[in-house]
C-alpha cells in the first residue's frame, strides 16, 4: 500500500506542475487559455497519515470536483471538493484491520502560476506549472480509541500543486498532488493525488 509521511509528500508536490493557457498571449494577440472559467473532473487517490508508529492509513480511492476562475494573468481562485473511500488501518506487516473510513475535502483556494508571475517562458505555450494554498473543511480518517480508523470531522489546510496539458483551447488533462493539514484535535494529515481531465468554458 502506498504510504507518505507529510514532509516527503510535499517535497513531491513541490517538484509537480500544471498547465493552464498560451504564456505568450499578449504577442500573439490571441485570447489565453482558461481565460475565465473552469471545471476539473479526476480520479483521487488518497491516504490519511496517522499519528502513530504502529498504524497508518491504506489507500482510498474516489472523485475529485474543481470549480476555478483565473482572475488574472498567473493567479486563479477554485473550488475544490474531494471525496475518497475504502481507508483502513494497517499495520506495519500490511495488513488490514478495523472498519474501513472515507476522506471528504472541502477547500477555495488561491493558485499561482509562478512562472507568469515571474515572466519566465521555460515551457510549451500550453503547460503552466502551479501552486496551490487553501482552507476549507471536511473529514479524514484517523486512529481512535478502538482498533482501525474513524472518520472525524476537521478544520483543513491545503498545500498543492499539479501539472495540466491543454491540447484544445476547451479540453486538456491533469495531474494534481496535495497536502491537507488538518486541525490540532485530529492526529492526521491527509494525502491527495488527482488525474483527470479539464473544460474550459
Amino acid at each position: 500500500m502506498l504510504r507518505v509521511n507529510g514532509a516527503a509528500f510535499l517535497a513531491v508536490v513541490g517538484l509537480l506542475a500544471m498547465p493552464f493557457g498560451s504564456a505568450t498571449a499578449e504577442e500573439s494577440g490571441d485570447k489565453g487559455i482558461l481565460d475565465g472559467a473552469y471545471a476539473r473532473l479526476g480520479l483521487a487517490i488518497g491516504w490519511p497519515n496517522i499519528d502513530d508508529s504502529s498504524v497508518s492509513g491504506s489507500t482510498g480511492a474516489g472523485l475529485s470536483f474543481v470549480g476555478g476562475y483565473e482572475v488574472m494573468n498567473g493567479l486563479a481562485a477554485e473550488v475544490e471538493f474531494v471525496f475518497t473511500a475504502g481507508t483502513q488501518a494497517e499495520r506495519a506487516d500490511g495488513t488490514e484491520f478495523g472498519e474501513s473510513a472515507s476522506n471528504i475535502a472541502f477547500t477555495i483556494n488561491a493558485k499561482a502560476y509562478p512562472l507568469e508571475l515571474l515572466g519566465q517562458d521555460l515551457l510549451p505555450e500550453k503547460i503552466r506549472p502551479y501552486g496551490i494554498f487553501g482552507m476549507g473543511g471536511g473529514s479524514v480518517g484517523a486512529g481512535g480509541s478502538e482498533p482501525g480508523i474513524k472518520t472525524i470531522g476537521a478544520f483543513l489546510v491545503r498545500f498543492g500543486g499539479g501539472v495540466d496539458w491543454m491540447f484544445t483551447s476547451n479540453f486538456g488533462l491533469y495531474a494534481d498532488g496535495s497536502y491537507y493539514v488538518s486541525s490540532k484535535d485530529v492526529r492526521t494529515g491527509y494525502g491527495n493525488m488527482t488525474f483527470g481531465a479539464i473544460y474550459a468554458f
